[in-house]
Formats: C-alpha cells, structure tokens, sequence
C-alpha cells in the first residue's frame, strides 16, 4: 500500500491543548482479532481474556471502538478489506458486538455512508465517547491501484443505530492515530495524506463541530503509530 515518505508541514502551537505521548507500531495493518483483543484488554485490564464470538465474516485494517448505552458496551468494527484481498473485497459494511453479554453474537449495522464515487475505505480510525463513535479518514482504492485519502468523516449512535456527517479534516489523514482527550477532544496524530506523511496534530471538537492544529510532531512524520494518553498528559 503506503510507500513512506515525510511531509513536515508546520502550524502556530496551541498552549491550551494537551501535552501527548506517543509510540511508533512498525505495522500499519493490523488484523481484525488483534485489534479487538487490545480494544478488550484496554476495556478491563483486571478481566482474564476469553473468546468472543467471530465477526460475521473476515476482515483486516478496519476501524474499531467501544461505546457504551443503557449499562451496555458494544464494540463496533467499520469498513475495512475482506478475504479476496483485493480492491473489490474493501467495502463499507459495519457490525456491533455487545460485549458486556457473553454469549452475544455480531450485528449487521448499517453502512458507513461515503462522499467519493468509491464506498469501500481502508485505515480509517474511530473512538468511542459514551453511545457515539466518531469515525476519522481511510483510504480508498481504485481498480488501477490509485489511493485516495478521505476528508469526510461521521458521528456513529449506538442509540438509534445512524450516521451523522462531522466537519471534514482540514487536511485528509489515513493510518493515523485518534486520542480522547477530556472526554470532549479528539487528537489524530501524524499519518498518511494522499503522497506522504505528514506531521500534523489535528484537534477534532466535538462540542463545536470544529477542528483546531496543535503543535506539529516534533519526530519525523510517520503513519500507522499507536499512542495513548495517561493521567490526562
């Protein structure tokens, strides 16, 4: 797929957002059950792991999250690229798990809706706050190999199960990384944009709808990194 390269692009610092940590993870794309394990390790670390049921069907380099309505947590898994392995098998299909029951099985969710002539996306990035999953980029891929990075972006209710569109990115990302801050910010760190890495931090608001650049990375750009934030730093 993504052939690294680095575009440093640099914006004023903002003082008011939080200082991040983050970390390089050498692999961009990353299979369906290792993400869903960390997500569930991260969900209750005091908890043994045990299965859960398998999704409906195969999947790699989808977005996944966690959120939670009426004392119950769903883990939700958006678009990604089936077991064909090729441009036809990317898609945009969505399922739900509800984790807090044991014996849950996947549920269809309705499709993630698109903007380019191209539904299917890979490497797109989404977090849960409380019953919404905020759903950030990826890429699509044409029939002649051409990657496109996505500026559209949604607001996922588990509530009543529908998609609201949210403010573009000011710049495009995929492989990026997506951090809740305050219950309210979301940080995607670095990633991919169309040609090249690039080192931005772009600020999503989710209160406003809007989106501010913090302080640029100060490593060299990089895309599918992992990160996290502790004790609100």
């Amino acid at each position: 797929m993504h052939q690294s390269e680095s575009t440093m692009i640099n914006f004023a610092p903002l003082s008011d957002f939080a200082t991040l940590t983050f970390s390089n993870n050498l692999a961009s794309l990353i299979m369906s059950n290792v993400i869903i394990f960390l997500l569930l390790f991260a969900y209750s670390t005091t908890a043994t792991a045990k299965p859960i049921a398998d999704l409906p069907e195969p999947v790699t380099n989808n977005a996944v999250a966690i959120v939670s309505n009426d004392s119950k947590d769903y883990l939700l898994s958006f678009m990604g690229m089936g077991q064909n392995k090729d441009n036809k098998a990317i898609h945009n299909k969505a399922w739900s798990l509800e984790i807090s029951h044991p014996a849950a099985q996947w549920q269809p969710l309705p499709a993630v809706p698109h903007i380019n002539k191209i539904s299917g996306r890979l490497a797109a990035i989404a977090v849960g706050i409380n019953s919404d999953a905020y759903l950030f980029g990826g890429f699509t891929v044409s029939s002649d190999h051409q990657e496109l990075s996505t500026a559209d972006n949604y607001r996922f209710s588990i509530k009543d199960k529908s998609y609201t569109r949210i403010a573009d990115m000011p710049v495009a990302v995929d492989d990026t990384t997506a951090l809740v801050y305050q219950n309210r910010y979301i940080y995607l760190l670095s990633g991919w944009h169309q040609h090249g890495n690039v080192n931005l931090v772009q600020v999503y608001d989710t209160k406003t709808d809007s989106w501010a650049q913090a302080s640029p990375l100060p490593i060299p750009a990089v895309f599918g990194q992992a990160g996290g934030i502790v004790g609100n730093e």
